[in-house]
């Protein structure tokens, strides 16, 4: 289900961000740095505030870590699988790309064509989330949003195949892709990563950040959580966890 209050860590989780902390509540224990980004309590998803980037230059940042390392998907192979999900809203709709967040490689390039980062698109295709990898859609389609809302989004790949889910339902398309996602530079949230710098940031709030690596938490359609998300995860049928 859509969580309906906060994710906890479950199987494989490698960061948890809630809107309050500026710490990883995972194992891994990530240090955190916020740039701009603060906890705001006018608007919250679970809890008493949420983070909240101002579209300028807020950011929350982790150095690089292998955990981020997301490698290549294949066919009939589960062990590169990997879930992002949060709670967005977003109170500035401009005609740019606004990155929820992203990770590149230190190089000098300037056209993101090494890096990848989860977006909504305002210009070339207006309404639409993205993701994009070397720059390259590699998943997403239309979305239509509205500001000042709360949307649960997860980008889950299940063996090579990439899938967009929004308040649970599954965007129109999908992608098949084994692109190798590993990057060395600057995890950024908040922002798209681009020759070490922090870029596309977003307008808006982000609540409940989770990682999970190794393990496609959602596989079809799903009611969006209706409870806390805990350490451990079944399914009774496809996308459908008991427990999450």
């Amino acid at each position: 289900d859509v969580p309906t209050s906060r994710l906890t860590a479950i199987t494989n989780t490698k960061l948890l961000i809630h809107s309050n902390q500026t710490y990883d509540s995972s194992d891994s224990n990530h240090h955190v740095i916020a740039s701009g980004a603060i906890p705001k309590s006018d608007q919250s998803k679970y809890g008493e505030s949420s983070w909240y980037f101002d579209g300028s230059d807020d950011h929350l940042e982790i150095a690089h870590n292998t955990d981020f390392d997301f490698g290549a998907g294949a066919s009939g192979s589960t062990t590169n699988d990997f879930t992002i999900e949060c709670w967005f809203m977003r109170t500035v709709n401009n005609s740019s790309y606004q990155a929820l967040l992203g990770k590149g490689n230190d190089t000098g390039n300037t056209q993101y064509t090494d890096a990848w980062f989860i977006a909504i698109d305002n210009s070339g295709q207006a309404n639409s989330l993205k993701f994009s990898v070397n720059n390259t859609a590699l998943a997403g389609n239309v979305f239509t949003y509205s500001t000042n809302t709360w949307y649960h989004l997860s980008l889950v790949r299940s063996e090579d195949v990439f899938t967009f889910y929004i308040n649970g339902t599954a965007l129109s398309n999908t992608s098949t892709s084994t692109v190798n996602l590993n990057k060395t530079g600057v995890f950024y949230i908040g922002a798209g990563a681009n020759a070490g710098a922090h870029e596309l940031n977003i307008g808006g709030y982000i609540d409940d950040l989770r990682i999970t690596k190794g393990l496609a938490v959602y596989t079809g359609n799903f009611t969006a959580p209706s409870g806390p998300l805990t350490t451990t995860w079944t399914q009774t049928g496809s996308g459908t966890p008991t427990n999450n």
